[in-house]
């Protein structure tokens, strides 16, 4: 689970989650040990990734210089928070929900994580989705161990949003509030719960 926060790169690097994991369905191809290896580190981050820490989290990514350095550790944050979002409302609402918050902030699932196509070339890979303009995401493999790839991708980035280093909207606190609005019993339901979470996204300021 790659993915933007309404087309920003933040949630291009994010994780679905799930305390289970599985084997990519029988009618895809099978993976070669490499893209095996890497979709079970993808899925492990998707099990992972909510309870990780801020400092955990953002090793997760590779940078190569402090330009992309400073950018990711604001996109480290962003990610971080959306993330536990997902699963309290995965825990709550099952993944079905968490399909329906996903589409709306525009990443992968658990479930698409599973069946997402993987291609290996040495050190790095390319992976991509069949969700309607979600762009592949680039990782690189360091010490035996992948990472998501933002030098890689950086440049791209970029040339689509020329402004994304002083134009950076901070959801960190929207995305508690709704924590906080789930965890007391606000909502019955994942759809009166994104109702309210699609107005205040809209409206941050509340005007």
């Amino acid at each position: 689970m790659r993915k933007a926060i309404l087309q920003l790169p933040v949630l291009l690097l994010l994780m679905a989650f799930s305390a289970a994991r599985a084997e990519p369905p029988a009618t895809q191809p099978a993976d070669s040990p490499q893209e095996k290896a890497l979709r079970e580190q993808l899925l492990k981050w998707d099990t992972d990734a909510p309870k990780m820490s801020l400092e955990a989290f953002r090793k997760t990514f590779h940078t190569e210089n402090e330009r992309e350095a400073v950018y990711t550790d604001w996109l480290a944050h962003e990610g971080w928070e959306c993330n536990k979002t997902e699963q309290l409302i995965r825990d709550k609402w099952g993944p079905e929900a968490d399909a329906k918050f996903a589409a709306f902030v525009g990443f992968s699932t658990l479930e698409q994580d599973r069946v997402c196509q993987i291609k290996v070339d040495g050190n790095h890979a390319t992976v991509s989705w069949d969700i309607k303009d979600m762009k592949p995401e680039q990782f690189v493999k360091i010490d035996g161990q992948w990472y998501s790839d933002v030098h890689a991708m950086f440049d791209d980035w970029l040339k689509e949003n020329p402004t994304m280093e002083t134009d950076r909207r901070s959801t960190g606190k929207i995305m508690r509030t709704a924590r906080e609005d789930i965890d007391s019993g606000k909502f019955d339901d994942v759809d009166s719960f994104l109702a309210d979470f699609k107005t205040k996204w809209e409206n941050p300021d509340g005007n």
